[in-house]
């Protein structure tokens, strides 16, 4: 069965794990179908993506600060401690 195929769809607090469906307006009973959960496993272990910390070229870090003189201010001037430390 395919989800664009559900027409009517019905989901009780009695039994969160059954989902009770209609493929037609037509039916007069809902078919059902029952989810199973999968156990997540939160042992995980991050590791850095990086070894040391990514910026930005010379000329690309001179062109943004350059967008903040500018007289329309495409970037607000909040931002400019920020682009200033990159």
């Amino acid at each position: 069965m395919k989800i664009s195929e559900i027409k009517v769809l019905k989901i009780t607090k009695d039994a969160p794990s059954t989902i009770l469906y209609e493929t037609s307006y037509e039916q007069e009973e809902f078919q059902t179908t029952t989810l199973n959960r999968i156990k997540k496993n939160r042992d995980v272990k991050l590791i850095y993506a990086y070894s040391q910390k990514v910026g930005f070229t010379n000329k690309k870090k001179t062109g943004l600060l350059a967008l903040f003189k500018r007289r329309n201010k495409p970037i607000p001037k909040n931002y400019l401690p920020f682009f200033e430390a990159v």
